[in-house]
């Protein structure tokens, strides 16, 4: 079981909410599902572009 989380409002354009009734009805899929694994690949994009600019050598060094 998932713990209790804040609602979260969302405002999508007609073009997204298009995308995302289309992948709802190719798999059955949610619509908070596929926007809880988009922000996720996002955050997971996020943090690895953090780590690369931590480890990523400044000019003239």
């Amino acid at each position: 079981m998932f713990p209790p989380v804040k609602p979260v409002s969302v405002v999508v354009t007609q073009r997204q909410l298009e995308w995302l009734d289309h992948r709802r009805a190719q798999g059955s899929i949610s619509r908070s599902a596929v926007l809880r694994i988009v922000l996720d690949r996002l955050i997971q994009q996020e943090q690895e572009q953090a780590q690369v600019a931590v480890t990523k050598p400044t000019d003239g060094q």
